[in-house]
């Protein structure tokens, strides 16, 4: 793979240059700028990091209408 620029993976993974450059910092990679080029390794630094993000974060929880109505007490014909 060729190497490629802070900002265009950015644009690929849809996250800021900032989080790229500060995942980067975090493994001891210093990456002065947005225009900086990237090789193989801190990419797969960054979609690793990007994955492992993923799936920390806690997934919302389904409900349906019904239990919708019933959390917010609105049943019919209770007045």
């Amino acid at each position: 793979m060729a190497k490629i620029r802070v900002h265009e993976l950015s644009k690929q993974l849809n996250i800021s240059n900032k989080d790229i450059i500060d995942t980067l910092g975090a493994k001891g990679i210093e990456i002065k700028s947005h225009m900086s080029n990237l090789d193989d390794s801190m990419v797969g630094i960054i979609k690793l990091s990007l994955e492992q993000r993923l799936r920390q974060k806690p997934r919302l929880q389904r409900l349906s209408p019904q239990s919708l109505q019933h959390q917010a007490g609105g049943s019919k014909g209770s007045a």
